[in-house]
């Protein structure tokens, strides 16, 4: 579980205009049947508590949604919340995307509906609030708006069962950062419970640096320039 102290964050603005046609969603519907046996079958429900993580809020080309973020929301990798939107295209579409704060560094992440990022961004024309604009296949899409991970700052995390499995084996949590120019940069990890591997990736996941590759546990560091 990450430690962080938990303060509600003032609300921000989002706006999903498009270039091209309007944005349709369906619903599915499942039932099920009994093999063997005529009538109906009953199935009870349990309701069970919302997992923000997984849910998310369905959103249309030209709607505005306005919101807050708070402890109630879905919790990432770097402390930071987040709230979800759902996507779904009917055919080929530019969609641009606008995240707007005037409370925090707003940080837009657009997803695949296997969660792989397509794209990100944090600084729109120099200023706290993301736009991102995107030629988007039918199919449909997970919408992250979220504060920033910020410089000098450290969050405390822990690796667990629902984390995301990492490709050369084990669990990873993910942190993102932007940057509004070229810095030398020095990240640090550190555990006694594991041997670290620290890596940054860029916004298409692809692996940019990597250190501590099998070596001891306790400490992983890296010493990088990034555009």
């Amino acid at each position: 579980m990450l430690a962080r102290a938990a303060s509600a964050i003032p609300g921000y603005l989002t706006q999903f205009p498009a270039r091209s046609r309007f944005l349709g969603y369906s619903m599915l519907c499942l039932a099920t049947v009994a093999c063997g046996e005529e009538g109906p079958t009953e199935v009870e429900e349990v309701e069970e508590p919302e997992n923000p993580c997984t849910a998310a809020v369905a959103i249309s080309i030209g709607e505005t949604s306005n919101g807050s973020l708070n402890p109630s929301d879905c919790v990432q990798p770097d402390g930071a919340y987040g709230d979800r939107f759902s996507l779904s295209l009917s055919s080929r579409t530019d969609v641009r995307i606008d995240l707007t704060s005037n409370a925090f560094d707003a940080f837009l992440e657009l997803r695949d509906n296997f969660g792989n990022v397509i794209a990100a961004n944090d600084d729109a024309g120099g200023n706290l609030n993301s736009r991102i604009i995107q030629p988007l296949d039918a199919g449909s899409y997970i919408i992250l708006a979220r504060s920033l991970l910020t410089l000098g700052e450290t969050v405390t995390g822990t690796l667990a069962a629902d984390d995301c499995l990492f490709e050369f084996g084990g669990l990873m949590d993910n942190w993102s950062l932007s940057l509004p120019s070229s810095q030398k940069l020095r990240i640090d990890l550190k555990s006694s419970d594991f041997d670290e591997i620290l890596l940054v990736r860029d916004p298409q996941g692809s692996i940019f640096a990597g250190a501590d590759w099998g070596g001891p546990t306790g400490h992983a560091r890296l010493e990088i320039e990034l555009p």
